[in-house]
Formats: structure tokens, sequence, C-alpha cells
């Protein structure tokens, strides 16, 4: 397509957009997110509301719809929050981790110099292992942390060999003794069965001599 001047202007597929603005960023894995925060970064999640209701929350979290990002994080913009300045660490989060780059491509444009954003998105940080809560939380607030826990839950360890066969030895053990105490019970049970047996027979021929 041609302009006025019957230049030819070259098109730039959305691909090429998330390619260029992810040179741009040093975005961030969710537990690298997770020690930002720890260190004062601010998260900001982007996503409609409808999916934040479904899929949860990441506690601590600033809410903004991403057609007002740039006027609520713009250090220069008169509809600025509190928490917008030119060096504070910001890391955007969407679903998967795309919209997000655009993003926070789009903030280092307003001079948010800190701006990058999280690899995989909320979809990630959960699937990590990382806190997340219930809600649909308004724009513009934070999401209430959950609990007074700071420290993300660890991985389960691996069953070793010797602790697997312990607790199958301990679980054999256990069974035995129950069978045992099984066996016994039915033998003094036996036991009794033929004492009064006995006791009945030799009555009845008592009595019959």
């Amino acid at each position: 397509m041609g302009d006025s001047l019957g230049l030819v202007r070259s098109r730039s597929s959305v691909d090429d957009l998330l390619a260029a603005a992810r040179q741009r960023l040093q975005r961030l894995t969710p537990l690298q997110a997770w020690d930002a925060y720890q260190s004062g970064a601010l998260l900001v999640d982007i996503r409609p509301v409808a999916h934040r209701r479904i899929e949860g929350e990441i506690p601590g979290s600033l809410i903004l719809e991403r057609n007002v990002l740039e006027w609520r994080l713009d250090p220069g913009s008169g509809a600025r929050i509190p928490d917008a300045a030119q060096d504070h660490r910001v890391v955007v989060v969407c679903n998967e981790g795309y919209t997000s780059s655009l993003a926070a491509a789009a903030l280092l444009d307003v001079d948010v110099s800190l701006a990058t954003d999280l690899e995989g998105g909320f979809r990630g940080w959960r699937a990590a292992g990382l806190p997340t809560v219930s809600g649909a939380t308004p724009t513009g607030r934070r999401v209430p942390a959950a609990g007074s826990s700071r420290v993300p839950p660890r991985a389960p360890r691996p069953l070793s060999p010797s602790w697997l066969f312990r607790v199958l030895a301990s679980g054999l053990d256990a069974a035995l003794a129950l069978h045992g105490g099984a066996v016994r019970n039915a033998a003094t049970a036996a036991a009794g069965r033929h004492a009064w047996t006995s006791s009945s027979e030799t009555g009845a021929a008592a009595l019959s001599r």
C-alpha cells in the first residue's frame, strides 16, 4: 500500500512487533519475578476481570486495565498513580506472556525505564507453584496478600529407594502384626469352642451313665 507520495510502506505482522518488543526487555521467569517482587518491584496485572475471576490473581499485584496502563504509570502523567516512577521496576503480567511484552515495551516509550514482563504470564506463575488467590480485585487496587507467609512452596522432594523400602517394610510389618493378631484371636476362639464342646460332651456322658 502506498501513501500520498507514492512511497511503499513495509507491513509488520504482530509477530514482528512482539519480537521487536522483546528485544528491548529483560524478561523475568516466574521465580525471578517473585524475587523482584520481594525486592520491591511492582507486579502489574493487566488481565481482564473475567479472566482474573476464573483463574485467580497474584497476591500483592496491582490491577490496571490495559487501556489505562500508560496513563497510570507514566511518571509525567496527570493521571499517574503514587507508585509511578521512572526508576521503579515494573513487571507486567498477562495471561501467557504475549500482551504483556507489548505493554511493557509501551511503558519503555513513556520513560518507565525499568519496565519488563513475566514469561509465561499468570499461568506460568501458577504452574511454578507461586502464590495465587481467588477474587476479582477492582482496577487501580492491589490484590490482598494471602496470609503471612512470603515463601513460595517448594517442589516435592523425590522419594529415595531406601526411604520407600522402609515405608514398605514398616507397612508389611504392620500387616503381619495385624494378621498375626487375627490368627491368635481365631485360635483363642477355636480353643474356647473346643473346651466348651469337650465339657458338654463330658457332662452328657455323665448323665447317660
